[in-house]
Protein backbone atom coordinates (compact mmCIF):
# COMPACT_ATOMS: atom_id res chain seq x y z
CA UNK A 1 0.00 0.00 0.00
CA UNK A 2 1.09 3.58 -0.58
CA UNK A 3 1.88 4.30 3.08
CA UNK A 4 4.22 1.28 3.25
CA UNK A 5 5.98 2.28 0.04
CA UNK A 6 6.30 5.88 1.21
CA UNK A 7 7.85 4.63 4.49
CA UNK A 8 10.20 2.35 2.52
CA UNK A 9 11.37 5.25 0.36
CA UNK A 10 11.89 7.27 3.53
CA UNK A 11 14.02 4.63 5.30
CA UNK A 12 15.96 4.07 2.07
CA UNK A 13 16.61 7.83 2.05
CA UNK A 14 15.55 7.89 -1.58
CA UNK A 15 15.00 11.66 -1.45
CA UNK A 16 18.59 12.19 -0.28
CA UNK A 17 19.86 10.02 -3.17
CA UNK A 18 17.87 12.05 -5.70
CA UNK A 19 19.09 15.33 -4.19
CA UNK A 20 22.68 14.03 -4.12
CA UNK A 21 22.42 13.28 -7.82
CA UNK A 22 22.55 17.01 -8.58
CA UNK A 23 25.90 17.47 -6.85
CA UNK A 24 27.29 14.58 -8.88
CA UNK A 25 25.92 16.12 -12.07
CA UNK A 26 28.06 19.21 -11.50
CA UNK A 27 31.10 16.95 -11.52
CA UNK A 28 29.88 15.16 -14.66
CA UNK A 29 29.38 18.51 -16.42
CA UNK A 30 32.85 19.69 -15.38
CA UNK A 31 34.42 16.49 -16.71
CA UNK A 32 32.45 16.71 -19.95
CA UNK A 33 33.54 20.32 -20.43
CA UNK A 34 37.19 19.40 -19.86
CA UNK A 35 36.89 16.61 -22.42
CA UNK A 36 35.17 18.84 -24.97
CA UNK A 37 37.94 21.45 -24.72
CA UNK A 38 40.68 18.84 -24.84
CA UNK A 39 41.74 19.81 -21.33
CA UNK A 40 42.45 23.40 -22.36
CA UNK A 41 41.79 26.05 -19.73
CA UNK A 42 38.71 28.19 -20.39
CA UNK A 43 38.92 31.94 -20.34
CA UNK A 44 37.09 33.67 -17.48
CA UNK A 45 34.29 34.69 -19.88
CA UNK A 46 33.96 31.12 -21.22
CA UNK A 47 33.99 29.72 -17.69
CA UNK A 48 31.23 32.16 -16.67
CA UNK A 49 29.04 31.06 -19.59
CA UNK A 50 29.55 27.36 -18.88
CA UNK A 51 28.90 27.83 -15.15
CA UNK A 52 25.70 29.75 -15.89
CA UNK A 53 24.63 27.02 -18.32
CA UNK A 54 25.33 24.31 -15.74
CA UNK A 55 23.34 26.22 -13.13
CA UNK A 56 20.40 26.49 -15.55
CA UNK A 57 20.55 22.76 -16.30
CA UNK A 58 20.65 21.84 -12.60
CA UNK A 59 17.75 24.22 -11.85
CA UNK A 60 15.73 22.68 -14.69
CA UNK A 61 16.43 19.15 -13.48
CA UNK A 62 15.58 20.05 -9.89
CA UNK A 63 12.33 21.64 -11.04
CA UNK A 64 11.29 18.87 -13.42
CA UNK A 65 12.88 15.87 -11.70
CA UNK A 66 12.85 16.98 -8.08
CA UNK A 67 11.57 14.73 -5.34
CA UNK A 68 8.08 16.26 -5.43
CA UNK A 69 7.63 15.04 -9.01
CA UNK A 70 9.78 11.94 -8.62
CA UNK A 71 8.16 10.48 -5.48
CA UNK A 72 4.71 9.74 -7.00
CA UNK A 73 6.40 7.97 -9.91
CA UNK A 74 8.58 5.95 -7.54
CA UNK A 75 5.53 4.96 -5.48
CA UNK A 76 3.80 3.74 -8.63
CA UNK A 77 6.91 1.83 -9.78
CA UNK A 78 7.21 0.09 -6.42
CA UNK A 79 3.46 -0.58 -6.29
CA UNK A 80 3.47 -2.21 -9.73
CA UNK A 81 6.60 -4.29 -9.12
CA UNK A 82 6.43 -5.40 -5.48
CA UNK A 83 3.78 -7.07 -3.38
CA UNK A 84 2.92 -5.67 0.05
CA UNK A 85 4.76 -8.63 1.60
CA UNK A 86 7.90 -7.76 -0.39
CA UNK A 87 7.65 -4.11 0.63
CA UNK A 88 7.31 -5.19 4.28
CA UNK A 89 10.38 -7.44 3.89
CA UNK A 90 12.39 -4.57 2.41
CA UNK A 91 11.23 -2.32 5.24
CA UNK A 92 12.43 -4.89 7.76
CA UNK A 93 15.82 -5.05 6.00
CA UNK A 94 16.31 -1.29 5.65
CA UNK A 95 15.34 -0.75 9.28
CA UNK A 96 17.99 -3.30 10.36
CA UNK A 97 21.61 -2.39 11.16
CA UNK A 98 22.81 -3.87 7.88
CA UNK A 99 20.10 -2.05 5.93
CA UNK A 100 20.95 1.27 7.58
CA UNK A 101 24.64 0.65 6.79
CA UNK A 102 23.72 0.04 3.16
CA UNK A 103 21.72 3.29 3.03
CA UNK A 104 24.58 5.21 4.65
CA UNK A 105 27.22 3.81 2.29
CA UNK A 106 25.23 3.78 -0.95
CA UNK A 107 25.98 7.41 -1.91
CA UNK A 108 29.74 6.68 -1.78
CA UNK A 109 29.18 3.48 -3.77
CA UNK A 110 27.19 5.39 -6.38
CA UNK A 111 29.80 8.16 -6.60
CA UNK A 112 32.62 5.64 -7.04
CA UNK A 113 30.59 3.81 -9.67
CA UNK A 114 29.94 7.04 -11.54
CA UNK A 115 33.63 8.00 -11.46
CA UNK A 116 34.64 4.56 -12.69
CA UNK A 117 32.05 4.75 -15.48
CA UNK A 118 33.37 8.16 -16.53
CA UNK A 119 36.93 6.85 -16.59
CA UNK A 120 35.91 3.86 -18.67
CA UNK A 121 33.90 6.09 -20.99
CA UNK A 122 36.92 8.38 -21.47
CA UNK A 123 38.95 5.37 -22.54
CA UNK A 124 36.27 4.36 -25.05
CA UNK A 125 35.51 7.80 -26.55
CA UNK A 126 38.32 7.75 -29.17
CA UNK A 127 37.16 4.35 -30.39
CA UNK A 128 33.52 5.51 -30.48
CA UNK A 129 34.57 8.56 -32.49
CA UNK A 130 36.49 6.35 -34.94
CA UNK A 131 33.44 4.12 -35.40
CA UNK A 132 31.28 7.20 -35.97
CA UNK A 133 33.75 8.55 -38.57
CA UNK A 134 33.86 5.20 -40.41
CA UNK A 135 30.08 4.97 -40.39
CA UNK A 136 29.74 8.52 -41.74
CA UNK A 137 32.30 7.82 -44.47
CA UNK A 138 30.49 4.62 -45.46
CA UNK A 139 27.16 6.45 -45.59
CA UNK A 140 28.71 9.17 -47.77
CA UNK A 141 30.12 6.52 -50.13
CA UNK A 142 26.74 4.80 -50.28
CA UNK A 143 25.08 8.10 -51.20
CA UNK A 144 27.37 8.32 -54.22
CA UNK A 145 26.15 4.98 -55.57
CA UNK A 146 22.62 4.90 -54.12
CA UNK A 147 21.26 8.45 -53.80
CA UNK A 148 18.28 8.85 -51.49
CA UNK A 149 16.37 11.70 -49.81
CA UNK A 150 18.43 10.98 -46.67
CA UNK A 151 21.68 11.83 -48.40
CA UNK A 152 23.14 15.26 -47.71
CA UNK A 153 22.90 17.66 -50.62
CA UNK A 154 26.23 18.74 -52.10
Amino acid sequence: DEASIRKLLEVMEARKLVDGMYAQMDQVFDNAMRQSTGGKELTPAQRKITQEGQAEIIALLKREMGWEKFEPMMIEIYRSNFTEAEVQGMLKFYESDIGRAMVAKMPAVMQSSMQLSQQRMSAVVPELQAIQRRMTERLQELCKTEPSPNCPQN
